[in-house]
């Protein structure tokens, strides 16, 4: 039973090992899922200021080409008024004007589509680079999932495990209880220097574990109070005839060891088989007593 138990807990232990190594693999994964997911939002703002820098440098085009229709305007004007002046200047003076104009335009159409497929890249790209932060996080989701329920299940199978375990235990250590109860009844049996005679049915003297699990509402008798536990085999031994049911010993407060006799429904029960015993065991009169009360001395 022992080699069995031992063999259960260094698998315990090897399954521990195993978990720890397992959670360590899953923090490690963890960790560099964070620092991907770091650098591409720190992508994410580069892009994003990149973004800020070309709308300023807009901007500041938008404001030249203001400011060049502003002079144009100017020209035309003053070039208006020399046409009054100079009439045969005149279709030179329109056809520069003209010129200029659709330079502006042209000017004006090639910054406006720059600007337009400038603006595309860069939704493009900030699509693309929350497309994969969205990845990255549905797939941080399903791993912290997984892991959940790997550790749940682990969880249940060790609780299980360690359930069993426990279970065996208590009845290794009823077991051995009985054992004991037995080699201390057999060591009594043959260190008493009586005839032998055979007590309580089992021939054993139970301890107050036996005592302990017995129901409260019974009664019992107490047989005599020794200081030398031997006396309790020698008593047990000597009026064995009389003690046909269970007997059983508790040490109280004081060191004295106390032995009781049989378990009874009532009181009245008890009392028929106290006057049933010798008037007097080991020079002490027999007294019924509750079992709650003994328990609440043990």
């Amino acid at each position: 039973m022992d080699e069995a138990l031992d063999k259960r807990a260094q698998q315990l232990e090897q399954t521990t090992d195993a978990l720890s190594q397992r959670a360590d693999d899953m923090q490690s994964s963890i960790s560099a899922l964070d620092e991907t997911s770091d650098e591409l939002t720190q992508a994410v703002r580069q892009l994003q200021q990149h973004t800020e820098a070309l709308q300023r440098e807009s901007d500041h085009h938008t404001s030249l080409i203001a400011a060049m229709q502003k002079n144009i305007t100017q020209v035309a004007q003053n070039l208006f008024d020399l046409g009054g002046v100079e009439r045969r200047h005149f279709r030179m003076t329109g056809a520069a004007l003209l010129l200029l104009a659709l330079a502006l335009a042209g000017f004006m159409l090639y910054q406006h589509n720059a600007n337009q497929a400038l603006s595309g890249d860069v939704v493009a790209q900030s699509q693309s680079f929350k497309s994969q932060i969205g990845a990255v996080d549905a797939t941080l989701g399903d791993f912290s999932q997984q892991v959940k329920q790997e550790l749940q299940a682990l969880n249940e199978k060790l609780t299980d495990e360690v359930e069993g375990l426990n279970n065996k235990l208590v009845s290794v250590n009823i077991k051995v209880e009985q054992l004991d109860e037995q080699a201390q009844s057999l060591d009594g049996r043959l260190s008493a220097a009586s005839m032998g005679e055979d007590f309580g049915g089992d021939n054993i003297l139970h301890n107050a574990s036996w005592i302990a699990k017995l129901p409260a509402s019974q009664y019992t008798i107490q047989v005599a109070t020794v200081s030398d536990k031997k006396q309790l085999f020698e008593i047990a031994q000597r009026y064995g005839d009389y003690l046909k049911q269970p007997v059983a010993y508790y040490t109280n407060s004081r060191g004295q060891h106390v032995m009781l006799y049989g378990r009874f429904e009532s009181d009245r029960v008890a009392l028929n088989a106290a006057q049933n015993l010798p008037y007097s065991i080991n020079w002490q009169r027999p007294v019924v007593l509750s079992v709650g009360s003994v328990q609440q001395a043990l």
